[in-house]
């Protein structure tokens, strides 16, 4: 009996976590698109922790890249350092490596801030090899039914991954490596 009454009490608990991560991940994207960062980034932590109980780390680091990304346009850039650190320890603790090459776009993008741009070309151009190999493998993505696992989404990291690129090289004034990246965008 107690059996049952721990198993109804951890189904509860779950479905509870599931909620949480759902309503969080709305909730932040109804702030970012207000430009209200702060509350966007608050409901984020809350859905990564909701994620993680959940053992959903492809959703978690999907919403890591985001809180890094609220982060960064709100030039909080320690935050968005700290968010990266701990996207790149759930890539280790994981050993995804969708979740590795996400962890090397933030990380590419912390060093492009920094000033640090071989670094920041290296993070980039490992993330890129990822989503490239990916498109190339599975060139029918489209029968995959997942958000993390499409042909757009595959192609849309590769745009932000590129579009990076370019502005690294225009930040070291080689126009000609810029424009090929941004066009590959």
């Amino acid at each position: 009996k107690q059996q049952i009454i721990d198993n109804q009490e951890l189904n509860s608990k779950k479905t509870y976590e599931r909620i949480i991560a759902f309503l969080s991940s709305a909730l932040s994207k109804y702030f970012f698109i207000r430009g209200v960062f702060s509350f966007g980034i608050k409901f984020l932590q809350i859905g990564i922790e909701a994620h993680e109980a959940l053992e959903q780390f492809d959703s978690a680091a999907n919403e890591y890249v985001m809180m890094a990304s609220l982060q960064q346009r709100a030039f909080d850039y320690e935050g968005h350092r700290r968010t990266t650190k701990k996207l790149e320890s759930l890539a280790k603790r994981t050993a995804n490596p969708r979740i590795k090459a996400l962890a090397a776009l933030c990380l590419g993008e912390v060093a492009d801030k920094q000033g640090n741009y071989r670094e920041a070309v290296s993070h980039l151009e490992f993330a890129a090899e990822y989503f490239n190999k990916a498109v190339q493998q599975n060139p029918d993505l489209t029968q995959i039914e997942t958000e993390n696992e499409s042909y757009e989404y595959y192609k849309g990291m590769l745009g932000i991954i590129y579009s990076s690129l370019g502005r690294i090289y225009e930040h070291q004034n080689l126009p000609s490596e810029a424009l090929r990246f941004h066009q590959m965008g």
